[in-house]
């Protein structure tokens, strides 16, 4: 009796999901004979993408936005009917600023990743210091380093423009992107282009010129924003560098969990043990799994391909004794954990006009918040015109551990107190939530790429496993959307050619002859 092909995912994230989707599509548009369970351990799909609606606010307790270049989340929204519904961030809001000796001051104009790419920018900032400016301009004459060694971002941004805009520019912004810190990030994992613009044009600050004419094009508009979905530097108006969707986030969830006809989802359903109980020495002759299941009815799946989406340090207990390498190089991986205190007031009683998009806090600064989103200047849809909807992220890598541990009140009254003194806020807020991710955002630290490559290099010896998720080739949701499509492609083609029925597989043989 034919038995169908069958693919377990392990995490029902934007990984896991975008994954599911691939395989429920390619399956109903080839006729492929293969079956999927997806398997997630909490009591909903979508990991951190989650959406509240309260009191007339639109609050994202995960991400809250996807870089527009980065086209899969554009894609995967258009594929799931939701292409309608995509907005762009406000390009009018004006610069991001940084605080500095507990001022805010605006990034420099034309600034690009580390740098402003025009001289009037590095002129006109207050934020460096004369001499400051003068060691920066050194990038434009020290030559290239030799060697493809990885190093941290800050080493790297120290090196070629110097400490002081490692410090006050460039660290603050990239590092935010992974949870804040002092830019000990694997430059190689994180903004690889940064080190190539080094090789392939000597100075950063001409590489960096480069890449904003290419990206300006014959209309000649300035560059802007940031690489994340905290607030984007740069002035005027342009393409939006983010979009996300009208309804939250999480109605991508809520649309690609409909889509997913033909695969079993089960939720609260996380897997405890991972077995392979087939392979070229099984008795089967061909890769076959067994997965245990705690909760959701317990009991066991066998499947001939398995998706590990769940975050690493899940995956490296799975597979631990099948792939001792691969476990220790993904429990290698740490993850950082993050806190949001949401607080909202009327304009009125907010000092500061609020012209851009948010603030960044260099760690320098000893604050207790790393940075903050205007939220409604940024997607002026989340809130009515009267209030203004504020984002603080808490902690960072040094104390955020600590402040996760304080009870929301107290939270909400120490995010009141910084907001107080930087933006001149008066009075309680007339919204709060705070929303704890213990384990939020996996650290790119330096050796990442090399850890990631060891776990794949000894999962490769185990056929019908794939990896996806943040912790290994990019944290935003167009990176989870892109791996777990990359998985289910690296895992059908196999299972196609298994699951073909005997007529299509004579018929392709004398095709062959």
């Amino acid at each position: 009796m034919h038995t169908p092909q069958h693919i377990a995912i392990v995490g029902g994230g934007i990984a896991g999901l975008a994954a599911a989707h691939a395989i429920a599509r390619d399956t109903r548009e080839r006729g492929l004979d293969v079956t999927c369970t997806l398997l997630e351990a909490g009591d909903r799909l979508g990991g951190k993408v989650q959406t509240e609606r309260a009191d007339g606010f639109l609050v994202e307790q995960g991400p809250d936005a996807m870089l527009a270049r980065k086209v899969e989340g554009r894609q995967f929204c258009e594929a799931l009917g939701l292409g309608g519904d995509l907005v762009g961030s406000n390009t009018q809001a004006g610069s991001t600023y940084v605080v500095h000796r507990g001022r805010l001051e605006p990034l420099p104009e034309g600034m690009m990743l580390v740098a402003p790419v025009h001289l009037n920018g590095w002129l006109k900032t207050r934020l460096l210091s004369p001499a400051g400016k003068l060691r920066a301009g050194l990038d434009l004459v020290l030559p290239a380093r030799a060697g493809g060694e990885d190093e941290t971002l800050a080493d790297f941004v120290s090196r070629r423009f110097g400490r002081e805009v490692a410090e006050r520019l460039a660290v603050p912004l990239l590092a935010a992107v992974y949870g804040g810190g002092s830019g000990d990030l694997s430059l190689r994992a994180t903004f690889p282009d940064l080190g190539k613009l080094e090789q392939t044009h000597r100075s950063v600050l001409l590489g960096l010129r480069a890449m904003a004419k290419r990206r300006a094009g014959p209309s000649g508009a300035a560059p802007g924003g940031s690489p994340d979905g905290k607030p984007a530097p740069g002035r005027g108006a342009g393409p939006s560098p983010f979009v996300t969707l009208r309804g939250g986030l999480a109605s991508m969830v809520t649309r690609a969990a409909q889509s997913l006809d033909g695969v079993q989802v089960r939720c609260d359903a996380p897997v405890s043990a991972l077995e392979d109980i087939g392979g070229p020495g099984g008795s089967s002759g061909r890769p076959r799994y067994r997965l245990a299941i705690r909760g959701g009815g317990g009991g066991t799946i066998e499947a001939d391909a398995v998706i590990l989406a769940a975050p690493s340090f899940v995956t490296a207990r799975l597979v631990e004794r099948l792939a001792p390498a691969a476990a220790e190089a993904l429990a290698g991986i740490d993850y950082l954990p993050t806190t949001v205190v949401v607080v909202a007031f009327p304009k009125e009683r907010i000092a500061n006009p609020l012209r851009g998009t948010g603030f960044l806090v260099p760690e320098s600064e000893q604050r207790r918040i790393i940075a903050c989103t205007w939220l409604s200047r940024k997607w002026p849809h989340v809130s009515d015109p009267g209030t203004m909807l504020l984002r603080c992220y808490v902690g960072g890598p040094s104390q955020g551990a600590a402040l996760a541990a304080l009870p929301d009140a107290d939270l909400i009254a120490l995010t009141c107190d910084e907001l107080r003194d930087l933006l001149g806020v008066e009075g309680a807020p007339v919204f709060t939530r705070v929303y704890r991710w213990p384990r939020a955002i996996p650290r790119y630290a330096l050796g990442h790429l090399e850890r990631v490559g060891r776990a794949e290099r000894a999962l490769a010896e185990l056929p019908g496993l794939a990896l996806a998720g943040a912790a290994y080739h990019g944290i935003g949701v167009p990176d989870c959307i892109r791996q777990g499509r990359l998985a289910a492609a690296a895992v059908l083609p196999p299972l196609a050619q298994a699951a073909a029925s005997p007529e299509l597989a004579r018929s392709a043989a004398v095709s062959v002859r």
